[in-house]
């Protein structure tokens, strides 16, 4: 799950299939209060409280949308547009930082080169059925990035939570973009997992359930909550009336400066 901020929804917990009503949608509930409502190829992921930021990903229209509360403000474009954003916010911040910022943060990108080899050998290994997990059938793979175990993922390919995320492709191709939109910022394009093929290719399989990272020893796992089957109307996804539309810079820019005031 390295670099894909936006897309870090886990997902757990369901009823049988057969019980479900007819309805159109479901309610995903991760990690620390992280909430993702999807519904007919649009995903709507949502902070713990009424104020932090909301991403909207239409993966029918291929857009995505962000929309900060506090500031009432919301944003909207493609993956293409996020990145240059992106860029631009961190042009922006490097040209206020002082001499010891600047060096500080070169630093960083320097640690991170030395620790990301272009292009690494990925190799994916299947070990079976991974039992169920919040009530999904999975399938358990092992990821190995130079011969060294990196990460294991649980993904299901069910139909009932498949088909909410309309083209699952197009989406796993949406976040890929941003991937190497953030690895190229930090000065590391084409060193990322998800910037693979391999990864890439594995990750289409299904809906990541769960997964276990192991970095310099240590293992992180995050695992899927609890699913909530419900109906969620198209208005959903829209940003909320009265708010202004301005750039994804912008909106960019607000969430960063409200959590540099401790907000």
């Amino acid at each position: 799950m390295v670099a894909q901020h936006w897309l870090r929804t886990a997902l757990a917990g369901v009823l049988a299939l057969a019980a479900w009503p007819a309805q159109a949608g479901m309610e995903i509930i991760g990690e620390e209060g992280m909430t993702t409502l999807i519904s007919e190829g649009q995903l709507k992921s949502m902070g713990q409280g009424p104020n932090d930021p909301t991403h909207i990903f239409d993966v029918n229209e291929g857009r995505v949308t962000l929309v900060y509360p506090a500031e009432e403000v919301y944003a909207s474009g493609t993956p293409e547009e996020y990145c240059q954003a992106l860029k631009g916010l961190q042009e922006d911040m490097e040209k206020r930082m002082t001499e010891e910022e600047r060096r500080m943060v070169e630093e960083f990108k320097r640690g991170l080169r030395e620790k990301t080899k272009r292009n690494p050998e990925v190799r994916v290994e299947p070990r079976g059925g991974g039992g169920q997990v919040a009530g999904f059938g999975t399938q358990h793979y092992a990821v190995y990035v130079d011969q060294q175990l990196t990460e294991e993922v649980w993904l299901s390919d069910e139909e009932a939570l498949m088909r909410e995320f309309g083209d699952y492709q197009k989406l796993m191709d949406m976040t890929s973009r941003i991937s190497r939109c953030i690895s190229s910022t930090m000065g590391i394009a084409g060193g990322s997992l998800e910037e693979q093929k391999a990864y890439q290719e594995l990750m289409e399989k299904g809906v990541e359930l769960k997964s276990v990272e192991h970095t310099d020893g240590v293992s992180q796992t995050e695992q899927v909550q609890d699913i909530v089957r419900r109906d969620i109307p198209a208005s959903t996804f829209e940003p909320p009336e009265g708010f202004k539309e301005t750039s994804i810079k912008e909106v960019m820019l607000a969430e960063q400066e409200a959590q540099n005031q401790g907000g």
